[in-house]
């Protein structure tokens, strides 16, 4: 996944993904109705990653990376166990993008003004 696009716009991407995944999930639920009632449930916490990723799109819309990060995080976790594999390690570098966002806002700080190399030397005076 390239970050040349904007972290809202993948983040938006992988709401898309989810829910198709949400749906692909049901479809196979409904089909194999024996053990459809597993793609139900999987379909239902897809749905609920999407919300959460929803979640995480808005916090980072607004600058609270924190927010996004943690609503990110749950969302992950989600996708690789109800999600495909895919999806989980989309989430995941979506993930790390924010993170490495906080850990860069922590860094920078207030740019010190550099003392001059040549200062004129300081006579002290006489009493």
């Amino acid at each position: 996944m390239k970050m040349d696009r904007g972290i809202g716009e993948s983040i938006e991407f992988g709401i898309l993904l989810s829910i198709l995944t949400a749906g692909v999930n049901a479809l196979w639920g409904i089909f194999f109705l024996p053990w459809g009632i597993i793609g139900i449930i999987f379909s239902l916490l897809n749905i609920f990653s999407t919300l959460l990723m929803n979640q995480g799109k808005n916090g980072y819309l607004k600058e609270d990376y924190e927010y996004s990060r943690k609503k990110l995080k749950m969302s992950t976790i989600l996708n690789f166990i109800f999600g495909w594999i895919l999806l989980g390690i989309y989430t995941y570098r979506l993930y790390i993008s924010v993170d490495n966002l906080i850990i860069r806002s922590h860094l920078i700080r207030e740019v010190e003004e550099p003392a001059p190399i040549y200062a004129s030397p300081k006579i002290p005076r006489g009493k």
